[in-house]
């Protein structure tokens, strides 16, 4: 049965954990092919996006290594909620070694006006202007041996983008009201979740920009794309909270279910809010996690059937469980063996054997 099948994955997961996994005072043995620096309990909030066995998961982990030491500038894409400023945050903290694990300094590109850029960029000296009765510091300089983060670039204006285009070239600037030249040295990452591309076709976003900043480009994956990885990033967000609350497996199973619009930070606070539903209980179920979903909710459609309401045939449930994981894992025939705990061999007469024959000659064809 499906339902079986999800928990002995699930089960299977918490063997790893603990035997891979330890929390001590927010750290993980996964953070210690690091430098030192992301294990300070004051970093606990960026240590999740080192937790997880799925290739993706590596992908990521490599990423960051290879992303922290280099000067080159980054940029991250994702759907919301997936983690790009946790992301950027820990490349600035890993480039320590590398002279950029400085002051890590976030620009919100939709509230940055023009008329106050050059003054909150650059600063100002005293008397630059009538209300500039003392120095002001700008960004650039507080970025200074660490790392500038512009969030949401797509939401940038044109004008602005211009203005942004010189940062990342020359990394040179004079503060208003002053005559000397400023030179920081500073990395710059910059995060979105729109498509650029589609962007420049419209003219909403400059061309010269956007190939300026695609250097070093990563697109951080939605939490769809690393099943296998939500029973320990959901123990990890539990045990976060300072909390002795155990997860069941039958509640990992509706944890799995779910499509997750909200990526990771949707989980880190549907795990809060299931410990709170919980109550005195030292478990949490099925029913604390799926009250903090709305009901019905289409985010279960693919899966279970329409809003939930009326549960498809047993038959028609392993067929979509099977299409869903090649979807997730890209047709990759050992990811789906690993989600599944499903030899290769049984996994492809599984396959046969839900009419799903067009994806088992394909994996058959991988080999």
């Amino acid at each position: 049965m499906i339902l079986f099948s999800l928990e002995v994955l699930c089960k299977c997961q918490f063997r790893r954990l603990r035997l891979i996994y330890t929390i001590n005072t927010g750290a993980n043995k996964m953070a210690l092919q690091f430098p030192a620096v992301v294990r300070k309990e004051t970093e606990v909030d960026l240590v999740w996006c080192l937790i997880g066995q799925s290739q993706v998961a590596r992908d990521m982990r490599t990423f960051v290594t290879r992303a922290a030491g280099s000067s080159s500038t980054v940029l991250l894409l994702g759907e919301t909620g997936s983690g790009k400023d946790h992301l950027a945050e820990l490349i600035n903290r890993c480039g320590v070694q590398e002279g950029y694990g400085g002051n890590f300094v976030t620009v919100d590109c939709g509230s940055v006006t023009e008329d106050l850029w050059e003054s909150v960029m650059f600063g100002h000296a005293q008397g630059a202007f009538t209300d500039a009765h003392k120095a002001k510091t700008g960004l650039l300089e507080v970025a200074d041996g660490g790392t500038l983060f512009f969030d949401e670039i797509g939401n940038m204006s044109l004008p602005l983008q211009a203005r942004l285009l010189r940062i990342v070239e020359k990394k040179s600037y004079r503060p208003l009201g002053s005559n000397k030249e400023m030179v920081p040295h500073f990395r710059v990452v910059v995060a979105t979740n729109a498509n650029l591309r589609e962007a420049v076709s419209k003219g909403t976003f400059r061309p010269d920009l956007y190939h300026r900043i695609n250097v070093l480009r990563y697109v951080v994956p939605p939490l769809r794309a690393r099943l296998e990885d939500i029973p320990l990033l959901a123990e990890y967000f539990l045990r976060s909270l300072d909390l002795s609350k155990s997860i069941r497996p039958s509640a990992m199973v509706t944890l799995m279910a779910y499509n997750w619009p909200g990526n990771v930070r949707e989980l880190r606070n549907v795990m809060e809010g299931a410990a709170f539903n919980s109550d005195e209980d030292s478990e949490i179920e099925g029913k604390h996690i799926r009250s903090c979903f709305e009901e019905p909710t289409e985010e279960f459609v693919d899966l279970w059937g329409t809003g939930g309401a009326q549960l498809p045939t047993y038959e028609e449930l392993q067929r979509r469980y099977f299409k869903e994981c090649v979807c997730r894992t890209g047709g990759n025939g050992r990811h789906i063996s690993s989600i599944t705990q499903l030899t290769p061999r049984v996994l492809l007469s599984r396959l046969e054997e839900f009419g799903l024959h067009e994806i088992a000659e394909s994996l058959r064809i991988e080999g």
